[in-house]
Formats: C-alpha cells, structure tokens, sequence
C-alpha cells in the first residue's frame, strides 16, 4: 500500500486498544482506499 506508517500505526493501536476500535479503523481505510481510486 501507499501508506505503510498508517499501517503500522493502526497495528499499533490495535494491540493497545479494543476490536471495535480495530474494526471502525479497518473501515476508515477501505473508505479511503474508496476515495483514492475514485
């Protein structure tokens, strides 16, 4: 991907925080996965 810090960042804060969390952040980026190809 473009962006493999945010990755990491949200891996990180995935060990740190709960699953929902986790969740709404994996949909926050297919959103802009979204809106880059658008």
């Amino acid at each position: 991907m473009l962006w493999p810090r945010r990755v990491a960042f949200i891996k990180r804060s995935a060990s740190l925080i709960n699953p929902p969390f986790l969740f709404l952040m994996m949909m926050h980026t297919k959103i802009e996965t979204l809106m880059t190809l658008l």
